[in-house]
């Protein structure tokens, strides 16, 4: 995972850079300087192997998500997943402290414009993302404004730990012992 939140602190850089300068540039900037020394700037290029990685790449195979699907969806999942990522979000968004993934700040730092087909195709309710619910979007404000809730199993999964959904757990089984012959 630190492959992919080094990138999506990168892009929170440039997405802070593109709004110039406000009244709380220097918040963002201690913010955006604890996530890039946590993330540092190399590691993305050089990879870390660490099982968020595995797990994001999983759930694009399993699911069928290409690789903007995935950008996608990590965006949605960064506050669940660092809360500096939380902060920064709330920043971009001009919401004191915490946010959540916005359609729009999301598409933005996906490089897709909001009011695109591309755009509600790829978040809208026949989206991969939201068919298999790996993530919603809700709220009634505005199509860029609505929050992005990721799904809980898939925040779990992103950080390494393993999903345990309360109706499935109880059906798992530990699977027989192969004995080949020989």
């Amino acid at each position: 995972m630190l492959t992919r939140l080094t990138d999506l602190t990168e892009r929170l850089t440039a997405a802070a850079a593109r709004r110039g300068e406000w009244d709380q540039a220097a918040s963002m900037a201690a913010v955006l300087a604890v996530l890039a020394a946590d993330y540092p700037v190399g590691t993305a290029a050089a990879g870390s192997g660490d099982e968020g990685e595995d797990a994001l790449s999983e759930l694009s195979d399993v699911f069928g998500l290409d690789a903007l699907d995935a950008r996608l969806l990590l965006c949605a999942c960064g506050p669940d997943l660092d809360t500096n990522v939380g902060l920064a979000y709330g920043y971009l968004r001009g919401v004191p402290g915490i946010a959540a993934a916005s359609v729009g700040l999301t598409l933005e730092l996906c490089g897709l414009a909001a009011g695109t087909a591309d755009a509600f195709e790829r978040l809208g309710p026949g989206a991969p993302l939201r068919r298999h619910r790996l993530l919603d979007v809700t709220g009634t404000e505005p199509w860029p404004a609505r929050a992005l809730q990721p799904a809980e199993p898939v925040v779990a999964a992103l950080s390494g730990a393993y999903p345990s959904d309360p109706v499935v757990l109880p059906m798992l089984c530990s699977p027989p012992p192969l004995v080949l012959p020989g």
